[in-house]
């Protein structure tokens, strides 16, 4: 998965520094990032080599070692570079590099939305001494958000239930998904979105893992269950466009190896779904 980068760590702890010439930089433009890419996979730029066309400039986190800063993009291109798109970055290597940008996407998308005070509206400025945005006018502090949201890899004995989101093409198998609720538990969650999303309650809810999915700015928290009696669907389908009961054989080929969801799925196909 995208976040497996060992035996590269990821200290994503804030610090007070500058960028020095080695120190990555990443420059964001909505859910694209700039990369360089080369027979080894994608690199980020080198502040040494960008610090003339880069604005306003801050700490992100390290890896093994190595400083990441985000950017402003000053000019229009660098050359040798381009934008990529999450959907590519996510399957990209070196996997650390990868995980890098998707957190560095979750880091811009933070920032821009905390430019102002959500209490008062003024102006809000970096803290500087940790990751926080402060606004002077009223005190209000925000830290980046984290949105908990579930998987669910429900089986019936042989079977494992999967689904399509509605309104988009090409949309590959899922599991069951959704946001936690305020005042809900994960495991409430499950049961929720299973009944809304396809009218089938479930037992044995199992945590599974977790992963951070920095595209969205979420935390999945991944379970198993059950079937708990009938298997007729009553699909939503203004969230799904299909949902299937579907034997390990009927499962196609999982081409994604980046995300949790695909992992279980893969793991179902090959019977080791609830032995990891």
């Amino acid at each position: 998965m995208i976040h497996e980068i060992m035996p590269e760590v990821m200290d994503n702890q804030y610090r007070d520094r500058r960028p020095e010439g080695d120190d990555r930089v990443l420059f964001v433009r909505g859910r694209e990032i700039l990369v360089r890419e080369g027979t080894d996979g994608i690199s980020y730029p080198l502040y040494r080599d960008v610090k003339e066309r880069t604005g306003r400039i801050v700490y992100l986190f390290s890896v093994s070692g190595h400083p990441y800063f985000l950017g402003e993009l000053l000019t229009s291109e660098i050359g040798g570079t381009r934008f990529m798109g999450w959907e590519q970055l996510r399957d990209a290597g070196p996997r650390a590099e990868a995980f890098a940008g998707m957190t560095g996407i979750h880091l811009y998308q933070w920032y821009q939305s905390a430019q102002f005070c959500g209490r008062c509206g003024k102006k809000a400025v970096h803290h500087g001494k940790e990751r926080m945005m402060y606004c002077p006018s009223c005190g209000h502090v925000m830290f980046p958000r984290i949105a908990p949201a579930v998987i669910v890899a429900v089986t019936d004995g042989e079977r494992l239930l999967l689904t399509k989101y509605a309104g988009r093409e090409n949309a590959h198998f899922a599991l069951v998904a959704g946001f936690v609720e305020v005042g809900e538990t994960a495991e409430e969650c499950v049961r929720r979105e299973l009944l809304e999303e396809v009218g089938i309650h479930v037992r044995d809810i199992r945590y599974y893992g977790s992963q951070p999915w920095g595209f969205a700015g979420n935390l999945m928290l991944a379970y198993t269950a059950r079937l708990d009696g009938a298997h007729a669907i009553d699909l939503d389908r203004h969230e799904l466009s299909e949902a299937a009961w579907l034997l390990p054989e009927e499962i196609p080929e999982i081409p994604d190896h980046s995300s949790l969801t695909r992992e279980m799925i893969r793991r179902f196909r090959e019977g080791r779904l609830y032995c990891h």
